[in-house]
């Protein structure tokens, strides 16, 4: 598996990698969660909506997992995670190897005056890189770069925030990945309906995962095989 940043490769809507299967569930675990399940381009994915933290994540059984970020959610300070003084990413990079999968995280970073909205992307083990939304508003900080990761199988552009609602940036990656993962604090219906015309108007499927809610928007593109 390899990190990379927009690998060139048109796609289109006939292309393999567009076939999913999803099946929905509510599973309680001391506190309420939803776990949804798809097959993605070959590989088992879940999405997770949390209430906590990352203690309580339950077994992912996918190859890619991607959890929310909490509803009662605590930035990381990553001066304290870089002094041992905290350990939230190490939990979620432990849980990538004790799970043998791939981790994408929703989190909120902050680091010398500076507040990020983030996702932290492990790998079986190792904390391959951390994603920051390129279009959040005060108080948050902007990225200026959108990060690919590549399974190998498939590329995933891991986008937070409201990054998936900003066509310049959708028009940036389209051809350069097979799906969009869109991770986002707060869910708003109209935000919905925008991710799902941009999810048309691009032909990128883009699989939304929030505390409140998840989707995949692309469905009426790429057949009916979601059900």
């Amino acid at each position: 598996m390899r990190y990379v940043f927009f690998i060139p490769g048109k796609l289109t809507r006939n292309n393999p990698f567009f076939t999913a299967k999803a099946v929905h569930g509510i599973i309680p675990r001391g506190i309420l969660w939803t776990m949804e399940k798809y097959v993605f381009g070959g590989i088992n994915i879940t999405a997770h909506s949390l209430e906590e933290g990352y203690l309580s994540y339950p077994n992912s059984q996918g190859e890619v997992a991607v959890f929310s970020h909490p509803v009662h959610d605590e930035p990381i300070d990553l001066f304290k995670e870089i002094g041992g003084e905290s350990e939230r990413l190490k939990d979620i990079v432990l849980y990538s190897r004790e799970q043998n999968n791939t981790v994408i995280a929703g989190i909120t970073l902050e680091y010398g005056g500076i507040k990020r909205l983030s996702a932290a992307i492990a790998h079986k083990g190792e904390l391959v890189d951390v994603a920051d939304s390129c279009s959040v508003s005060e108080p948050y900080t902007r990225s200026g770069t959108v990060k690919i990761y590549n399974t190998g199988k498939i590329k995933i552009a891991v986008l937070t925030g409201g990054d998936a609602r900003v066509s310049f940036i959708l028009s940036k990656i389209s051809g350069y990945c097979n799906l969009v993962v869109s991770l986002e604090p707060e869910y708003r219906p109209e935000n919905e309906q925008r991710i799902r015309k941009l999810s048309d108007n691009f032909l990128l499927p883009i699989l939304y995962v929030s505390p409140a809610r998840i989707f995949f928007a692309g469905r009426n593109r790429y057949g009916d095989t979601l059900n």
